[in-house]
């Protein structure tokens, strides 16, 4: 299935409707003072043995309250996807004290390495539209 290209509030052409939703949670969290602000598209490098890998284009940047920078992915679709699982372990072995939440779940390593979703972000409905 296809996924359906979908405008944000904010204006944010985003490949999926699920998300622009998430850009608009976002958008919400920032309005209630939960963040300070956060940014569409966070792009960053992965290197494997001292080499760049890729790059990765995360879906948000999200800069907290304690001026911590924290990133989030929003996927509709199957997360066992291995690319993704391999950029996921990448970032996080190349940035092991950033925080990275894949829809709204935080994920961390387990002792044996494997990679797993913890908690889930409350979700804010007061949307307003500036």
């Amino acid at each position: 299935m296809k996924s359906r290209k979908t405008i944000c509030i904010l204006g944010h052409h985003h490949p999926s409707a699920s998300e622009a939703e998430y850009c608009n949670w976002l958008l919400a969290r920032k309005q209630s003072g939960e963040i300070v602000n956060y940014l569409y598209i966070a792009p960053v490098e992965l290197h494997v043995a001292g080499k760049l890998w890729k790059k990765w284009a995360i879906d948000f940047a999200v800069k907290e309250n304690d001026g911590e920078i924290t990133y989030h992915e929003s996927k509709g679709w199957n997360r066992s996807d291995e690319l993704f699982r391999m950029k996921l372990r990448a970032f996080m072995l190349e940035y092991p004290e950033r925080k990275i939440y894949v829809n709204k779940k935080l994920v961390k390593f387990t002792p044996s390495g494997r990679i797993v979703m913890l908690e889930k972000r409350k979700r804010k409905t007061n949307l307003v539209k500036t």
